[in-house]
């Protein structure tokens, strides 16, 4: 009996031990799921941080912190957050085309190719995308002094040599067509946009028309304006010509050379850019602004202000809703012609800006002679559809008038007409242009029939019809014939979409057109709805409040609904609710007893009614969540599929789905229509995994599990024997009890030690993740303080390369004003020098501060210390003996400039604060032919240039050797202001990442070297002295 208490007392402590681990492994679960969602929250933040602020590559910064979110955990608040996102226009530099020192360099229309210019004059084409070599043309006239455009094709690139002549290659045979005198100079050249002709401007003010094909020139038009240059329209049926020295910009007939108007200006025009439509130009003037105008209007109709210096180049969008602009400043902005505000600003910029055929690059010409090439993230998911505000009334004053109140879609998608102050437009739901106006007066309510060839208005002119005999194409707008099909004011319009009936509120009362019949109302009706079935008719009053119902057969009065006020009203698509929109809530009536069945509460609407649509099908739902907001829903659960709001917060006025369902039209009481492409959206949202059709894991789905899968123990069971048994039968049963219970006792001790042994490695596991968690965070904290104290020295070393602009310029004008000569000469070009000096160690800081990993191009190893150096400058290498031994004959190497100068500059600060500012330091940079004794060996190449840093510091211990290159590993405080265990293991990743070598030597008391191997091309030119 004793032993059978022995063995249960130890089944029971097996049993307590399992549970005690049970527990334990909960506990582990639950530290590491508190430790990835802490992770989580902290990606959120930045994204949301990123998006909301105004530096360049802000949408690309919040789109990746939202995708490692999503790979923890998606959410529906992810979801949200990416869709806001979704909507911002940003760039960022993502690829250099390097040039030959002073070369010229350009790519073509779809950034496929580009052409660079070799000092011997011969001119080599290479692929953008790997930079393989294509082809070379040979030279013609001297070395190159200037590369223009490409023709939009891509087929014909003109190129000036240095005795003046320029020359026109057809790319496609490699050979010159046409031959252009050097007398008058080119100034600047274009194509027609059918590539057949070429409109040449030179600097005595002629302007020659050109025959690609035969090389004869077609017409010479003569002008006074000193140092043209010209821009031809998208049609190519006008020309631009503007000048740096005149206060204005002409718009001249090609065929004819007439002047057609005259855009005045206050200062000089330096950038002329057509707008996609062919309609409306922008100009970048001396007077550090942007502006916008459609001729022949003398007046700009919008400007941008923001530049701090002179705007040199300007560039449309090929969707034509953003704007490019380039600055002596320094910066390249992006504008939103819609809502007429600045959207990115790059701290990068230069001359001859284009964007890609495409759209998704933006292109300019950098400082260094290399081309920039800059990711362009368009408003594809939303974009804006901006009608002209109301003329003035009699005195110049601006007339009070609301925005678009009513939208709807033809049978393809491919035209949206809105109902606005003026009449009726009809919009390019591709392009976002405004195609045609077709005017009339005030118009509330507008509609396609079913079969796509009718429009109806319906306002203050009555019920109006615009026919067409086939599509609705760009070309036959305007010859679109139309017909009052009821006269006088009415106040709204809804057709059936079974068959060709149309409810009107006329007066008091409902007129049903088909049918002839006349439903009277109550007054005031403000807004109609006609059920999908063409059953139901239903309009809602302003005052007093109120909607009626009426069956559309026999015109009988179903019933009255009276609440709220100016209730917006529809039908579901089943046509088996009627649905308001209130201002408190949204509300579905059954149309049988009027009874009320589910209803959505809004938030901040402000006494505001709810506008909401249905899509076609059924299957989605959308209400304006608040002012300013859309929220999409399930029409069928009514579940958060996403919520929608622009960039720019707009009053919400009317909302309507495309026929398809994958586009949505929301009219706003600003004069905007936001068009949303909720197809692509989706395909997004679902490549960041975050589609709104997935179901998303609970949090606590690990932990369920685990209890699921945990042991489980049951209780209850008798321990006496059973009673009737004969002494010997009891010992015998109780002996087999006792070996039974010993058996089960080891087998169960056994399995749970193991569960106690891993669910401590379990335990231990999480805890030590806890821990590297937490260090990691601590590190990245300090980290983050330090990235913004380099964004706060770029912002001033940008604010000071704008002071020195200003005092070059002054240098200039006075130079200019006085013709100095003897000391006063020396003087000026000392100050000359010295902010040129200035804006070297600037643009250093600058670049030094962007992030450009795949930004490469050739360089000198040898020049790039130098430059790096002079960014060190000498108060940090105060009381440092500095030793440069730099072999001007290293070749030169291919890869990312910026990223080995980060490498170098990181050496640098380490090597002095390992002498604590004393020693001496020595920097060299040689050819070499071997890799031995590198830790981390190089890509391979046959040659290197090797750069190394040496200090003669106390040198690094054996122990610690082999950890240097460890993040967050440093032997200093973690949080003061050195040590933060960042700057070898930065330089041990980028050479990773760009295939460089790394070795290392160091001795106690004697100092530590650093070599970095950079590979060398197989073809390498001759290094520039």
């Amino acid at each position: 009996m004793g032993i059978s208490l022995v063995v249960i007392g130890l089944a029971l402590a097996a049993i307590l031990e399992a549970n005690q681990a049970t527990r334990q492994g909960l506990r582990a679960v639950r530290a590491e799921q508190d430790a990835r969602e802490k992770l989580w929250n902290s990606y959120l933040s930045q994204a949301r941080g990123a998006r909301a602020g105004p530096q360049a590559g802000h949408r690309f910064d919040s789109l990746h912190a939202l995708t490692n979110a999503a790979s923890l955990r998606p959410s529906p608040e992810l979801r949200n957050e990416a869709a806001a996102c979704l909507t911002l226009a940003d760039l960022r530099v993502t690829k250099t085309l390097s040039a030959f020192s002073n070369a010229p360099v350009m790519a073509d229309a779809n950034f496929e190719r580009y052409a660079r210019a070799k000092p011997r004059g011969d001119l080599e084409l290479r692929r953008t995308a790997d930079d393989e070599f294509l082809f070379e043309l040979p030279p013609q006239g001297g070395e190159v002094r200037m590369i223009h455009r490409f023709s939009p094709n891509g087929r014909f690139l003109p190129v000036t040599y240095a005795d003046g002549m320029t020359t026109v290659w057809d790319l496609s045979d490699r050979r010159p067509i046409l031959r252009l005198p050097a007398e008058g100079s080119l100034c600047c050249l274009d194509f027609t946009p059918d590539n057949q002709r070429l409109v040449a401007a030179l600097t005595n003010g002629c302007v020659g028309l050109y025959e690609l094909g035969t090389g004869r020139q077609l017409q010479s038009l003569s002008s006074s304006i000193p140092e043209l240059r010209l821009r031809v329209s998208p049609d190519g049926s006008q020309i631009a010509l503007f000048s740096e020295s005149q206060h204005e910009t002409r718009i001249l007939d090609l065929p004819s050379g007439r002047v057609i108007t005259s855009l005045p200006h206050r200062a000089g025009v330096r950038g002329v850019a057509w707008h996609p439509n062919g309609r409306t130009l922008a100009t970048a003037c001396d007077d550090f602004d942007v502006y916008v105008w459609r001729p022949p209007e003398r007046r700009p109709v919008m400007s941008f202000s923001g530049h701090q210096s002179s705007c040199t180049d300007v560039a449309f969008h090929p969707g034509g809703q953003l704007l490019a602009s380039s600055s002596w400043d320094g910066t390249t902005r992006l504008w939103d012609l819609a809502s007429n505000r600045q959207v990115v600003s790059l701290a990068e910029t230069g001359p001859k800006l284009c964007f890609s055929a495409d759209g998704q690059y933006l292109a300019f010409l950098a400082p260094d002679d290399s081309l920039r090439i800059c990711d362009v993230a368009a408003r594809r998911v939303c974009r804006f559809l901006h009608e002209p505000d109301s003329a003035p009334d009699e005195n110049d004053r601006p007339r009070v008038a609301n925005g678009p109140s009513g939208v709807s879609f033809n049978a393809d998608e491919k035209l949206l007409a809105s109902g606005s102050y003026d009449g009726v437009r009809l919009w390019d739901t591709t392009t976002g242009l405004e195609l045609a106006h077709l005017p009339a007066a005030r118009t509330f309510s507008v509609f396609f029939s079913l079969d796509g060839k009718q429009l109806l208005a319906c306002g203050q002119d009555g019920l109006v019809r615009w026919s067409r005999a086939g599509a609705w194409t760009n070309a036959d707008l305007d010859t679109a014939k139309s017909e009052t099909l009821l006269e006088g004011p009415c106040r709204r319009a809804c057709p059936s979409f079974t068959d060709e009936e149309c409810a009107v509120i006329k007066g008091e009362e409902v007129r049903l057109l088909r049918s002839g019949r006349n439903l009277p109302g109550p007054p005031d009706m403000n807004w109609i709805a006609m059920s999908p079935d063409s059953q139901y008719v239903a309009a809602s009053t302003w005052r007093p409040f109120g909607v009626r119902l009426w069956e559309a057969q026999t015109g009988r009065k179903v019933f009255d609904l009276p609440f709220g006020p100016s209730k917006t009203i529809a039908f579901s698509p089943d046509s088996r609710w009627l649905v308001t929109g209130g201002e408190e809530e949204y509300c579905f009536w059954d149309v049988h007893n009027g009874q009320p069945g589910r209803r959505l509460p809004r938030r901040d609407a402000n006494g505001l009614h709810g506008p909401f649509g249905f899509s076609p099908d059924g299957r989605l739902m959308a209400i304006a969540r608040s002012r300013t907001q859309i929220q999409l829903l399930d029409a069928v659960t009514f579940a958060e599929l996403v919520r929608l709001e622009s960039p720019v917060p707009q009053l919400i006025s009317w909302i309507a789905f495309s026929p398809s369902g994958k586009q949505l039209a929301v009219a706003t009481e600003a004069h905007f229509i936001q068009l949303w492409d909720l197809g692509w959206l989706r395909q997004q949202l679902f490549e960041l995994g975050l589609d709104w059709g997935k179901q998303y894991p609970s949090i606590l789905s690990e932990e369920a599990s685990f209890t699921a899968r945990a042991p489980l123990v049951s209780s209850g069971s008798s321990l006496r024997g059973p009673t009737g048994l004969s002494h010997l039968q009891f010992v015998a049963v109780s002996g087999a009890g006792v070996g039974l219970a010993l058996c089960l006792a080891t087998f169960v001790l056994r399995r749970h030690q193991r569960l106690v042994l891993s669910y401590q490695r379990l335990d231990d596991l999480a805890a030590q993740r806890a821990r590297e968690l937490e260090a990691a965070q601590r590190e990245l904290l300090q980290s983050e303080k330090m990235k913004a104290l380099g964004t706060l020295a770029a912002g001033i070393a940008h604010d000071f390369n704008n002071l020195l602009s200003i005092i070059r310029m002054a240098n200039h004008l006075v130079a200019r004003a006085v013709r100095p000569a003897g000391v006063t000469k020396e003087n000026i070009d000392a100050i000359e020098q010295a902010v040129a000096q200035g804006q070297q160690i600037v643009r250093s800081m600058l670049g030094y501060s962007r992030q450009q990993s795949d930004a490469t191009q050739a360089f000198s190893v040898t020049g790039l210390v130098a430059e790096t150096m002079a960014l060190v400058g000498k108060q940090f290498l105060s009381g440092i003996v500095l030793t440069l031994e730099l072999d001007p004959q290293t070749p030169l190497v291919t890869g990312s400039k910026v990223r080995l100068e980060q490498i170098l500059l990181n050496l640098i600060v380490n090597a002095a604060e390992a002498m604590n500012g004393q020693g001496d330091l020595r920097i060299a940079a040689h050819a070499s032919a071997s890799s031995q004794g590198c830790i981390l060996s190089p890509r391979g190449a046959q040659n290197f240039v090797e750069v190394e840093v040496a200090d003669s510091g106390p040198g690094i211990a054996p122990e610690v050797l082999p950890r240097i290159f460890e993040p967050f590993f440093t032997t200093k405080d973690v949080g003061v202001s050195r040590g933060t265990g960042l700057g070898l293991s930065t330089v041990y990743g980028i050479a990773q990442q760009d295939g460089l070598g790394l070795g290392v030597e160091t001795q106690l008391q004697r100092g530590t070297t650093f070599r970095v191997l950079v590979p060398v091309a197989p073809v390498a030119y001759p290094a520039a002295k």
